[in-house]
């Protein structure tokens, strides 16, 4: 590693950043020094001249000193980017952290944020999976700085975007803005971040941004184009190419169509092998599992993928039970009462619905329940913390899955992909995960009563007006849309909302 950072020698020898971290910093600092390709630069005021448009200039490319136009990667020995032709601007290469649980991706990220402040770029955005991540961006910034004295209080310089009116701009020359995906998704809080980003003001011209964008679980991106939060992050890196881009998750893509967001990779574009990213992925499919192990073997020697896990070489392993107490018993049995009451209504209204509402009903119904068995196990969880923090260790909770493979409806509205995200992160209430079952049309209004869906599985209780269970039997076929409603007592072993006609027994 080549890269000198500007962060003081002192800390790195303080301890605050393990020598993993330091290597991350390292490798994330000569990444963002090498550009992926070249643009012409921006006309002048007046000129009338537009990319693509009359008067266009045609695109610089990356000098090699014969001539030809490098493809855009740095060696595995570190050679260092190739010179830029005056005047053209090259497009920042970006830097994936795939680091596990446990080795510290949000520490590496505040020292990156750190070390570019210290070389002039003081203005970094840091978007995270929720807003309660702001808490936990604040202390590692506040951990990086603090270790040792005449560093900037970066904590102290950090805003939640979600506190700032939308119809105000963000009042903080300098400093960390922090954002959650679901909040960047909405265009007005977009064009708002882009605006401080480029230093706009009324009647002024655009600064280039050179700061750091931290894509912290980056992997809420990944249906690029088919949902608001991968739009966001694609305008996002494309009004911003000279952005120090940091893409941390440990499962940033699990298939090749998620990875369209990776666009600072050097994948695909100019200089590469590959025009688009759709025949990246196409030409990647028809290679077969071959290729894509070698592509994060490619990324990595290209200086742009870091991958490591805690080894747990002679970690001793012990399985705890946790018994369940009398209060949690009686939360699992009211949210299995709820559950089979609105599972009837999904019966009896069956031939209203669209053939996927059985299969999105149940995939909810098992994130709940998922949800609830694990926060039931918390509390012998933090027993086992708080007897590990007293004896001076350090402890690593890991949580295996990110919510990375479920994907969101394409068409899916703000509102829904709002309570996917919540559901998949692992931090909200299980009855946002009810509720995530029932806004989108499974059951109809009037059923449940709103307080029921929202409030936590330990209050919620079916409505009183809800329908008797319905009678047992298999799950009918998908009705065709185009054929009339069955009358009230018709529709064979299935019952109306009458319930007449119907098998005895409890489903």
């Amino acid at each position: 590693l080549t890269y000198e950072p500007a962060i003081p020698r002192r800390l790195a020898r303080s301890g605050v950043l393990s020598e993993l971290q330091l290597e991350a910093l390292l490798a994330i600092g000569r990444c963002h020094a090498h550009r992926l390709e070249a643009l012409p630069p921006p006309p002048a005021e007046g000129s009338g001249r537009r990319a693509g448009g009359p008067g266009a200039q045609e695109p610089c490319s990356l000098g090699d000193g014969g001539g030809r136009a490098t493809g855009g990667g740095l060696s595995a020995a570190g050679a260092s980017s190739p010179a830029l032709e005056d005047g053209c601007l090259g497009v920042r290469a970006g830097f994936l952290l795939a680091d596990g649980p446990g080795v510290g991706k949000g520490r590496t990220q505040a020292a990156a944020i750190l070390d570019a402040w210290l070389q002039g770029f003081q203005r970094a955005v840091w978007i995270s999976a929720s807003t309660d991540l702001h808490s936990d961006a604040v202390r590692d910034l506040g951990a990086v700085v603090s270790a040792t004295p005449g560093l900037p209080p970066l904590h102290t310089l950090t805003i939640n975007l979600s506190s700032v009116p939308a119809t105000a701009p963000i009042a903080l020359p300098v400093g960390v803005v922090f954002a959650s995906y679901a909040l960047i998704a909405r265009p007005a809080r977009l064009a708002q971040l882009l605006a401080w980003c480029q230093g706009r003001r009324r009647g002024t011209a655009r600064e280039a941004f050179e700061g750091v964008v931290c894509l912290d679980e980056c992997h809420r991106a990944k249906a690029a184009g088919a949902t608001g939060t991968g739009t966001a992050v694609i305008r996002l890196q494309t009004e911003l190419p000279q952005a120090r881009l940091i893409y941390a998750s440990a499962t940033a893509a699990t298939e090749l169509q998620n990875m369209a967001y990776l666009s600072r990779l050097g994948l695909w574009g100019r200089g590469t092998g590959f025009s688009t990213f759709a025949s990246f992925r196409d030409e990647m499919s028809m290679a077969g599992p071959a290729a894509k192990e070698l592509l994060p073997l490619n990324l990595k020697a290209q200086g742009r993928l870091l991958s490591r896990l805690i080894s747990f070489e002679g970690v001793p392993i012990t399985v705890t039970t946790h018994t369940l107490t009398s209060s949690q018993r009686d939360t699992y049995n009211s949210a299995a009462a709820l559950w089979l009451d609105l599972a009837a209504l999904l019966r009896r209204r069956h031939h209203l619905l669209p053939p996927s509402a059985t299969s999105r009903f149940w995939s909810s119904h098992q994130r709940f329940f998922r949800m609830l068995v694990t926060a039931s196990k918390l509390p012998t969880l933090h027993a086992i913390v708080d007897r590990a923090l007293a004896e001076g260790k350090s402890v690593v909770v890991g949580l295996l899955g990110t919510g990375e493979a479920y994907s969101p409806p394409a068409n899916a509205a703000d509102a829904a992909e709002t309570v996917t995200a919540a559901v998949t992160s692992g931090a909200v209430t299980a009855g946002a995960v009810t509720a995530g079952a029932v806004t989108p049309g499974i059951v109809t209004p009037g059923a449940v009563t709103p307080e029921a869906l929202t409030a936590d599985a330990a209050t919620v209780t079916p409505h009183p007006s809800s329908h008797t269970p319905a009678p047992a039997g298999p799950m009918p076929p998908p009705r065709d849309a185009s054929a009339p409603p069955p009358a009230p007592g018709e529709g064979g072993d299935w019952a109306g909302d009458s319930g007449e006609g119907s098998r005895a027994g409890v489903w």
